[in-house]
């Protein structure tokens, strides 16, 4: 599953509209669509935004192929709030991985 669809469905799951998600993010919701759909690439800035907004995404799950859904659901209920440094620093170590 490619990375917007998981997105896409992990934000449908939530009930959240792309203007919804544009609001809270602070961007349109023609930007939203455009991720969503691959008309634009989905930047980092938005993944950390995620991972800030919702701490049980799990990073990994987000960029791996061989994952179906962006959500650790044994860890979701004990996953504290992490900075943005921190997501940061996630993100870098699993890049490194794919890289």
């Amino acid at each position: 599953m490619k990375i917007s669809e998981k997105i896409k469905e992990f934000f449908e799951e939530k009930g959240w509209s792309h203007t919804e998600i544009g609001a809270k993010y602070g961007v349109s919701q023609q930007t939203i669509t455009n991720y969503l759909n691959e008309k634009r690439a989905i930047p980092l800035d938005f993944l950390v935004w995620m991972k800030e907004v919702f701490p049980d995404v799990d990073i990994n799950s987000i960029i791996s192929k061989q994952e179906n859904h962006i959500v650790s659901e044994s860890k979701a209920m004990y996953k504290r709030k992490e900075s943005r440094e921190e997501i940061l620093k996630e993100f870098g170590k699993i890049l490194d991985n794919y890289l």
